[in-house]
Formats: structure tokens, C-alpha cells, sequence
């Protein structure tokens, strides 16, 4: 079965953490934020880059609460109550 993996775009990304989508963009260029190129060009962003660059970066994963994962049964679990294991 394949998993299908949610890209967010620049202006999501950019909302979930309170900054502008310049800001997204300048730590991409610098390389702080990983990013994919989607097939028609855009820039977007995994649930794994967010992840790491707030692991990275120290910032706190509160934004993560905006991003809902389907648990077990079909519920959404808050993707900030999931452990994280380093």
C-alpha cells in the first residue's frame, strides 16, 4: 500500500509558524529549511523538514498542532502529541 505524504507550500508553512513566506525563503536559500520542488516548480515542504528544522532550531512544535495525522480507527491525532525519539 502506498503512503501518500502531505506537502505544504510556502504560505502554509509560512502561517503555521508566524513568520512571512519571505522568511520561509530566505532559510531555504540559506539552507536552514529543507524543502522539494513539486512538479510544477513550487517550493514545498514535508511534515520531516518542519520537524527537523524545529528539532534544529529549537523552536517550540506548538505550530505542529495545525497539523493533524490520521491515527488508528481513521481519528486525527495532533502531530505535536506524538513522541518524537531523537
Amino acid at each position: 500500500m502506498d503512503k501518500k505524504i502531505r506537502f505544504y507550500s510556502m504560505q502554509e508553512v509560512a502561517k503555521m509558524l508566524g513568520v512571512s513566506p519571505l522568511s520561509i525563503q530566505r532559510w531555504v536559500d540559506s539552507g536552514k529549511l529543507k524543502s522539494n520542488s513539486s512538479i510544477i516548480g513550487e517550493i514545498e515542504f514535508s511534515i520531516e523538514h518542519l520537524k527537523e528544522f524545529a528539532l534544529k532550531y529549537n523552536i517550540s512544535m506548538g505550530f505542529l498542532d495545525t497539523v493533524r495525522l490520521k491515527g488508528k480507527k481513521g481519528k486525527e491525532t495532533p502531530y505535536s502529541s506524538i513522541a518524537v525519539v531523537r
